[in-house]
């Protein structure tokens, strides 16, 4: 990954957790930053309730 990318996700993530809060943020958030594609954010793993 360049460096310049590397920074644009940077930036994004910090961007989103300062406005949203770390419960607000999902790696989703990060698919428009420099065209990365929505495949390769990971998803979440389901949870179970007791």
């Amino acid at each position: 990954m360049a460096a310049d990318a590397r920074t644009a996700l940077t930036d994004a993530a910090e961007h989103a957790v300062w406005s949203r809060g770390f419960d607000g943020f999902s790696y989703v958030d990060l698919v428009d930053v420099d065209g990365i594609p929505k495949a390769s954010t990971p998803l979440p793993f389901p949870t179970t309730k007791d």
